[in-house]
């Protein structure tokens, strides 16, 4: 019941942005005892404080939780785990964003190692299509992002769930990004 109340509050706190709801859920979350709890709700924990951190702009931190509860993601529903990686994924774009752009590439090169494995192993994954390309791009490998974005075109069924939203999204990377960055690299040809 308290992880309910918890993830509750945190919505609560995402869309209307008063700080005692997300207050109240750090208070409530560090009074669950988690011994006691069941393997899934163990994991329903980690995700709620995975949550309250990223709410929190605790951005490396969410992340490193999102990725504990991603290793117990058996104990959740199938959809969680592509939920799961969205969230890890955007929790550590967001900590990339703030760091100076010479660091930005090492933490863009770690969403795209996982999610190069997420793909291997579910080749249909929105999210691990949509961010292997994207964090391609992030770790300044234009190639293998467009490379990536032309695989998950194919790869992902368009009937699939999310499917419409991944292609609006990679043309979206596609024609904003890597297309301009691809012919700034690409020299002209001397005619």
């Amino acid at each position: 019941a308290a992880l309910v109340a918890v993830r509750a509050r945190l919505e609560r706190f995402r869309l209307a942005g008063d700080p005692a709801d997300l207050d109240g859920a750090h208070s409530t979350l560090r009074a669950i005892a988690r011994q006691r709890l069941k393997p899934r709700d163990q994991a329903e924990l980690l995700v709620a404080q995975g949550l309250a951190l990223y709410l929190g702009e605790a951005f490396g931190g969410a992340a490193e939780v999102f990725d504990s509860a991603l290793a117990r993601v058996g104990f959740l529903g199938p959809g969680e785990r592509d939920r799961l990686l969205e969230w890890w994924a955007l929790a550590l774009d967001r900590e990339a964003q703030l760091l100076p752009a010479g660091r930005r590439s090492a933490v863009y090169d770690r969403v795209a190692v996982r999610m190069g494995q997420e793909v291997r192993d579910n080749p249909a994954s929105v999210p691990a299509n949509f961010w292997l390309a994207s964090a391609s791009r992030g770790a300044g490998d234009v190639d293998r992002a467009w490379d990536t974005a032309m695989a998950a075109w194919v790869r992902v069924p368009i009937d699939l769930p999310g499917a419409q939203t991944l292609r609006q999204d990679l043309d979206r990377l596609i024609a904003d990004g890597l297309i301009p960055e691809r012919a700034r690299q690409r020299p002209r040809p001397e005619w």
